[in-house]
């Protein structure tokens, strides 16, 4: 095969392309019952395995207190590294950027009981970079969590409704 009939039957190509693309809704159109079944499973397939990720995202957390001393007063600055930091950790826990943000998200719980507390929270693959010290007058604690199907022992009893049953109306 010599240059010139490859460019020969390039240009033929490019010279029958207004026909090919005026052909293409047609051909959609009559194969339709071949290519949209492949299209709904391949969107299914692709739904389903994102949630898998995120669920096994969302299993293996890992929380850290962090409980300030009395002579913690932190600087602006230190804030906005806390803040890049944690901005750090959620692309340490991202490598091939597979799973869904929710499933990586940090997150970030302030509590008074009983003094000042901040959990910080996130994937398991990001716990080394949430792990490390941030501020100065911090302790880092980890927080144990308990088994899957237990209620976390912070966590508010769940709501339960009394069933009654309904009287008759007449």
């Amino acid at each position: 095969m010599s240059t010139s009939t490859i460019i020969d039957s390039a240009i033929d190509l490019v010279g029958a392309l207004p026909d090919l693309i005026a052909q293409t809704p047609a051909y959609l159109l009559a194969t339709i019952w071949l290519w949209l079944p492949a299209v709904v499973i391949g969107a299914g397939a692709l739904t389903g395995f994102r949630a898998l990720l995120v669920r096994r995202a969302l299993r293996s957390r890992v929380s850290y207190d962090l409980l300030p001393t009395t002579s913690f007063d932190p600087k602006p600055e230190e804030i906005l590294r806390f803040a890049q930091h944690l901005s750090h950790a959620q692309r340490a826990a991202s490598r091939w950027r597979l799973t869904p943000r929710r499933g990586l998200a940090m997150r970030v719980l302030l509590t008074s009981e009983g003094g000042l507390t901040m959990r910080i929270e996130g994937p398991a693959t990001s716990a080394a970079v949430l792990r490390h010290q941030v501020y100065a007058g911090c302790e880092v604690r980890s927080v144990e969590r308990s088994a899957p199907g237990d209620s976390a022992p912070d966590a508010p009893a769940p709501i339960r409704f009394p069933k009654t049953p309904l009287a008759p109306s007449n």
